[in-house]
């Protein structure tokens, strides 16, 4: 039966992140409210329930995840309270449709191999 729940939840993942594209790309100036929802749909489709310890700092203008899994992405696009920019590494970017997850809302992707890369993520970071 966990099988069966895990294999549900992928097919609905992919197809929701293609139609979060799609949103995003028709209504580009509310995009944070597209994925807002989002964040909010997956725990429903996904079956999970959250419990929220403290609450997030105004005056933090980074976050620092160990990045377990797509659960925290879903989790920090529902509950933070600001437009968050994530930082990806650039092989995403190069998957279509998918891809555009990363620059409809202006994301940042990295090429994790290039040093160079840490330069442009420190300059579109300060943007």
């Amino acid at each position: 039966m966990s099988k069966i729940r895990a294999l549900f939840f992928a097919i609905e993942f992919v197809i929701s992140v293609v139609l979060v594209v799609f949103f995003m790309w028709l209504f580009n100036d509310k995009n944070r409210a597209i994925r807002k929802f989002w964040g909010r749909s997956q725990r429903f489709f996904g079956g999970y329930k959250l419990e929220v310890i403290g609450n997030f700092s105004d005056e933090a203008n980074i976050l620092l995840i160990n990045h377990q899994s797509m659960l925290d992405i879903i989790v920090i696009e529902e509950l933070h309270p600001k437009n968050v920019c994530w930082i990806a590494k650039a092989q995403i970017g190069k998957i279509p449709i998918i891809g555009k997850i990363l620059s409809l809302p202006k994301m940042i992707a990295v090429e994790r191999e290039n040093k160079h890369s840490l330069i442009k993520l420190l300059s579109e970071a300060k943007d």
